[in-house]
């Protein structure tokens, strides 16, 4: 590594007092190696004991070195001519060892690495800088080598970044685990598939721990034996083997009996009766995570290396934090299969209770209708001849005054008519006289008849119409149907207010829908919405509603309704059918 090349003028302030310069340097490759004698440091400066001094006490290590050459000029080899005790400290061995010896003598055979970068400063006259890893001392140390005035010398200074290095080795390390956890988190609890993520949240923990296997099984309580969910560095049949078990030699299931307590099982210990499953796998170091949800085991998680004979404190709380994410997601997978297992409950209770509810309501409008076709016809004619005398009664001199009672009981025989009618069109059997036509044209039709009605309570009328396609309607009853709920609207509404019609499409269905602007509906009435004779309105019959359900039976149409303190909307939605059949 080179930090900087310094000229020869850096280079004299750096190494002489200042105004001393460089003598000529002699040749760098004379083709022999240099004799074996000390290196004069009275040379270098003038007050030699002064300048040994602060050599000897630097905290940075010092080598004065000659390098040297075979017989065809090259380098292979440098010869120490003077140390400092730092550097002593350093090579872990004395001056009187060192100085007069080559390096590839004392230590040992030289490769390119150890003379190269010396031989270029040399060569360029310019200072450089790098990094060496001395095996033999298994230390790293910063390297500044500088050329000298004397011809093939080097002034070498050296530090000791050991500790640096493992310093920023851990600081990586601990980095890089810390990013593992914050991923696996961020993973397990956004997966869908959190089974494939921890296999491969597990597969990460192993690489970056230098392990070589791992397994998660999931206990079976009800059995006593361990099923694998997940695993890597096993074979097949391993694998396989660790369910085929029984819990009497199965460290995972021993662990999964203790409850909450981890088993760590190292090569050179032999008190844990279980240990030939491992062992047979070629493991040395081994440990075993419980997965606990609830307060009870449901899995372990296991880590194991065949390498090295044990795991350190921070890999094992790297692992056991795996663990509790691992625990963590799958009591959030349970949860949330619970969650939708009691949501789709929950939607089948309330599609059934509809479905009874819509029953329900049907069976009473056809027992209304059925009563009504067999009862109306010997009622109606008794009516008919009563209204007629009472016309005819009241129409005579005597009965001049009493005019008024005569005009009400016929008013009150037309209003019983009228519900006789309402009766008759909820009978089951009514025909429906179906005919291709557009609901939207349906509805412009009515507009004038229900803007009137409106006008008369200082309210408005807005169409959205969304340009349906005719379909199979019996226009008669639709504009009935559409009628009695336009009115209700209009009578839950203050002065003012708006009522909206309009249609739209929605996959296989054309809606119809009439919106108000009124309170809402009472709560206690929503149930019984439909039901003949429940009605809010004083002069009301009920049989509004219950008319316009019959209507939408008959057509295979469905009503809902949404309703609040802003207003209720009708929906009233239709079956598209294909092509132009009018066959219900």
């Amino acid at each position: 590594m080179i930090d900087k090349m310094l000229s020869q003028e850096e280079l004299e302030k750096e190494l002489l007092p200042t105004g001393k310069k460089l003598e000529n340097r002699e040749s760098r490759f004379p083709g022999k190696p240099v004799g074996q004698h000390p290196y004069p440091l009275s040379g270098l400066h003038d007050n030699e004991p002064l300048y040994r001094h602060l050599i000897e006490h630097m905290n940075e290590g010092l080598a004065i070195i000659e390098m040297v050459f075979d017989e065809n000029g090259l380098p292979f080899d440098y010869v120490y001519r003077e140390v400092n005790s730092t550097y002593e400290q350093q090579t872990g061995h004395s001056r009187e060892q060192l100085v007069g010896r080559s390096h590839s003598g004392f230590f040992s055979p030289v490769e390119g690495e150890y003379y190269r970068p010396y031989s270029r400063v040399l060569s360029s006259g310019q200072f450089m800088r790098f990094e060496e890893f001395c095996s033999t001392r298994n230390r790293c140390f910063d390297i500044r080598a500088y050329p000298l005035p004397r011809a093939n010398h080097l002034a070498v200074i050296t530090t000791d970044i050991t500790e640096l290095k493992q310093a920023e080795a851990a600081s990586i390390i601990k980095h890089q685990r810390e990013e593992l956890i914050s991923h696996i988190a961020r993973r397990l609890l956004t997966s869908a598939n959190p089974r494939q993520v921890i296999h491969e949240v597990c597969k990460q923990t192993i690489q970056l721990l230098n392990c070589d296997v791992f397994i998660n099984c999931l206990f079976e309580q009800n059995e006593g034996r361990m099923l694998l969910n997940a695993w890597e560095g096993l074979s097949e049949e391993e694998a396989r083997k660790i369910e085929a078990t029984d819990k009497s030699a199965s460290l995972c299931l021993n662990l999964a009996g203790q409850g909450s307590n981890s088993m760590t099982v190292n090569a050179d210990e032999s008190l844990e009766p279980n240990l030939d499953l491992v062992n047979s796998f070629g493991i040395q170091a081994y440990i075993c995570h419980p997965l606990i949800m609830g307060g009870r085991v449901i899995g372990t998680l296991s880590f194991g290396s065949r390498r090295r004979p044990s795991f350190t404190n921070e890999e094992l709380g790297l692992m056991k934090a795996v663990a509790t994410h691992i625990a963590i997601t799958m009591e959030r997978t349970l949860i949330n299969r619970q969650l939708r297992e009691s949501e789709e409950k929950y939607r089948a209770m309330v599609e059934r209770k509809r479905m009874e509810s819509a029953i329900s309501r049907l069976e009473r409008l056809n027992l209304i209708g059925e009563m009504t076709a067999s009862i109306s016809h010997e009622i109606r004619n008794p009516m008919t001849a009563i209204r007629g005398f009472l016309q005819l009664l009241g129409g005579k001199k005597k009965y001049s005054n009493d005019r008024m009672y005569f005009e009400l009981m016929i008013e009150e025989l037309d209003r019983a008519n009228a519900i006789i009618s309402e009766y008759l069109s909820m009978a089951k059997h009514k025909r429906v006289d179906l005919q291709l036509k557009s609901l939207d044209s349906i509805v412009v039709s009515l507009y004038p008849m229900i803007q009137s009605d409106a006008n008369r309570y200082d309210m408005n009328v807005e169409l959205e119409l969304g340009q349906l396609p005719p379909a199979p309607l019996d226009p008669t009853e639709v504009r009935q149907l559409i009628l009695n709920i336009a009115r209700n609207g209009l009578e839950a509404m203050s002065p003012g207010g708006t009522l909206t019609i309009g249609t739209t499409l929605d996959e296989a269905e054309m809606i119809l829908f009439v919106r108000d602007e009124g309170p809402g509906l009472d709560p206690e009435l929503i149930e019984k919405l439909g039901t003949p004779f429940i009605t809010t309105k004083e002069n009301g019959t009920g049989l509004g509603l219950a008319v316009c359900y019959s209507i939408a039976a008959r057509h295979k149409a469905r009503i809902e309704f949404d309703t609040g303190p802003c207003g209720t909307t009708f929906y009233i939605k239709f079956p598209m059918h294909s092509g132009s059949s009018l066959s219900l």
